[in-house]
């Protein structure tokens, strides 16, 4: 009896399929594993109460201990976008977080003693959070001439820029 190598390659591959299936089965043993999910709060920023800090030199830097974040006032220019004046802000996150963009509230600008209104168009805001360590531009449009600024109070998050903001 003569057999076949292809005969002889098909009983190998039964004969191989056999061992492994049989080293599969073992006894019922049953191993109970127990997973328990774990969450964590994702950390959030939170801003620091704090009374607001008056600016010793407008046209320079200050850090935001509140909101750990530092503001910088670019310039102002007239409303091309409405009537009014705009304030340029730059403003860098200090945070290891981000900032939210509701962190702190609208700015406000009393122009000789008095209360001025926040315009829309020409107003840009954070409108997005705002990553740990990155920079950004705003701007704020106020109902007020141009010419009038010399004699401001421009406060945004917890430092007060007092002072000729048209010298900027």
């Amino acid at each position: 009896m003569r057999i076949s190598r292809s005969q002889l390659v098909a009983g190998a591959m039964v004969g191989v399929a056999t061992l492994t299936l049989s080293a599969c089965g073992g006894d019922d043993v049953s191993t109970n594993v127990s997973v328990t999910p774990t969450t964590t709060t994702p950390v959030q920023f939170q801003p620091k109460q704090v009374a607001p800090i008056k600016v010793d030199h407008i046209n320079a830097p200050e850090t935001d201990p509140g909101l750990n974040v530092k503001w910088e006032i670019l310039g102002t220019s007239a409303n091309s976008q409405g009537s009014g004046s705009v304030i340029y802000v730059k403003v860098t996150n200090l945070n290891d977080l981000a900032l939210p963009k509701d962190a702190f509230p609208a700015p406000t600008l009393r122009v000789s003693g008095a209360d001025m209104s926040q315009v829309d168009a020409g107003t840009v805001g954070l409108d997005l959070p705002l990553g740990a360590g990155a920079s950004t531009n705003l701007q704020y449009a106020f109902n007020t001439s141009y010419g009038t600024l010399y004699d401001a109070t421009f406060q945004i998050g917890n430092a007060i820029f007092e002072g000729n903001l048209n010298s900027i």
